[in-house]
């Protein structure tokens, strides 16, 4: 069991630490340490994960469309998890969903990333990395389009690896 002293240290260093790297290596001089720490797990959604994930992406202010908008609503994203040809990836920790990449496959050897999205106490930690990469991979394609809506995004798309195409601009008008 912590001594009080030892609890924050092992608090900041869960925080501080990138959660695609391991924080302790697993050992016998501490076996009860090693299973108080929480687990990274990247997997492919499950129809029972869309409440979380609709949550999570109506958190998310880059992923709005529009004041009205959340990013979609809730039997679109469940009609994107069902959909064989989509691929939505998570990332969780503890059950609780803090990461998501939805994309399909478009054609023949191409496919198309919709949302990236990721909880904004998790950021700049190479999760939004990871599910790209899971997504990719599971599309089984030789090039992924996606849509980039902030500076930020961008500069991280391109990091990996994407090249900007050509520029959208998004317009709304309301009919009522």
């Amino acid at each position: 069991m912590f001594g009080k002293k030892e609890s924050p240290k092992i608090n900041e260093a869960i925080q501080s630490t990138p959660v695609t790297q391991p924080i302790l290596e697993k050992s016998s001089a501490a076996p009860e340490l090693y299973a108080k720490i929480p687990v990274l797990i990247i997997r492919e959604a499950q129809y029972s994960d869309k409440e979380q994930i609709y949550e999570l992406g109506s958190q998310i202010p880059e992923l709005q469309c529009s004041k009205e908008e959340t990013f979609l609503t809730k039997d679109d994203l469940a009609g994107m998890i069902e959909n064989y040809s989509n691929k939505t990836m998570i990332a969780e920790i503890q059950e609780k969903i803090i990461g998501f990449a939805i994309g399909q496959k478009e054609g023949q050897d191409y496919g198309c990333i919709y949302f990236v999205g990721i909880d904004p106490k998790y950021r700049n930690r190479g999760l939004g990395k990871a599910l790209l990469k899971s997504v990719e991979d599971k599309l089984h394609v030789d090039t992924v389009y996606l849509l980039a809506t902030n500076e930020s995004a961008i500069q991280v798309f391109e990091k990996l690896g994407y090249k900007k195409g050509k520029t959208l601009t998004y317009m709304s008008r309301s009919l009522h």
